[in-house]
């Protein structure tokens, strides 16, 4: 399973529009994504501008901190932190890119 992460805007009509598609990323990744703080459930707010600030950390951590983060990779080695760090680092380049608009995981 997987989300599919796209920005998206209110254009006033019944679905809100695709401004920009981020990339499909992996289940297997959210034991990272919530040790790092940027799962989606825990990120209060889907406008852009929230998003920029736990993206850029949970990046930075991700980075200096590898191995501290090596237990949460998958077993099944769908996903994990390379595969996180270049997922985190598209959609933080998509919100600074998008700051009105919203994430939208689906």
């Amino acid at each position: 399973m997987s989300w599919d992460v796209s920005i998206v805007i209110d254009t006033g009509g019944d679905h809100k529009a695709v401004v920009q598609d981020v990339r499909n990323v992996t289940y297997n990744n959210s034991d990272l994504f919530r040790a790092l703080s940027v799962h989606p459930k825990m990120i209060e707010r889907n406008e852009c501008v929230y998003w920029i600030l736990p993206l850029a950390r949970a990046i930075r951590e991700l980075e200096e901190n590898r191995d501290k983060y090596l237990p949460l990779e998958p077993e099944n080695r769908w996903g994990g932190i390379d595969d996180s760090l270049d997922f985190l680092r598209k959609l933080l380049a998509a919100v600074k890119k998008h700051p009105l608009a919203e994430v939208s995981w689906s």
